[in-house]
């Protein structure tokens, strides 16, 4: 069953990540690496928008980017691979990466793929990244776990693959060449606790608006010495040498 008040707040996590790291620039062409969030709620293809002039996103399933383009018209959406991307080399001043390499079953699929955004970034070009934190331990919980019991639970709706810490994240990058210039954890409000109180409470607008706020609030954690086991998700900016 979906929760749309958890979409809300996955959203908005990830558009205060961009206008954060990212909301001061202008870039010609920018590109989103899969299209899931635009498919079921808001995503932040609108919010690439508001820094690019010309937006691109493609995932692997055709269904997931036919409604994320009924959704975004104005965005460039289509059926691709990021392991094997269908796009020149140094097409983009920028990449978005939202949870997108966290799918795949072996480390080696996601150095694929992060080679794959350093080619067809241009030079200077600049990376946004977030992906599974290892080291929250609820993430690594979920991943000793066997995954039809969590599908059928409804916690996890889709195949969750392997990831990698923040440091091992940062080698891999600067293998890639790419220059890491911002690291944060990002979603520290807990995901089990508040996807079921947002599940009961989705009939209550106003009720789950004020628990949402509260979510965000707790991205104050952020700042914590904490931050490495609280957050679900790493968060990298980064720049293609």
């Amino acid at each position: 069953m979906g929760c749309q008040p958890w979409r809300d707040y996955c959203d908005a996590i990830h558009r205060l990540l961009l206008a954060r790291w990212a909301g001061g620039s202008r870039f010609r062409r920018s590109l989103k690496t899969d299209l899931f969030d635009e498919s079921v709620g808001n995503g932040c293809l609108n919010a690439l928008e508001s820094i690019s002039d010309e937006v691109h996103g493609i995932d692997i399933s055709p269904k997931v980017v036919e409604s994320a383009g009924a959704r975004n018209p104005q965005s460039k959406t289509l059926v691709g691979d990021v392991r094997n991307m269908p796009y020149d080399d140094a097409s983009f001043g920028f990449v978005f990466s939202n949870s997108t390499i966290d799918h795949f079953a072996t480390r080696a699929e996601i150095e694929q793929s992060i080679g794959e955004m350093a080619r067809v970034l241009a030079n200077q070009g600049v990376l946004i990244l977030t992906l599974d934190n290892p080291r929250n331990p609820m993430v690594g919980l979920r991943n000793f776990l066997p995954q039809r019991p969590l599908e059928a639970s409804g916690l996890v709706p889709y195949f969750m693959g392997v990831t990698l810490p923040m440091r091992e994240l940062v080698a891999v990058l600067g293998g890639a060449g790419f220059r890491v210039l911002k690291q944060r954890y990002l979603m520290h409000a807990p995901r089990v606790v508040f996807l079921h109180l947002l599940r009961a409470l989705q009939k209550l607008p106003a009720v789950s608006g004020a628990v949402l706020q509260a979510m965000l609030a707790m991205e104050a954690a952020a700042g914590f010495p904490t931050a490495g086991i609280t957050g679900h998700f790493s968060a990298v900016l980064a720049a293609k040498e």
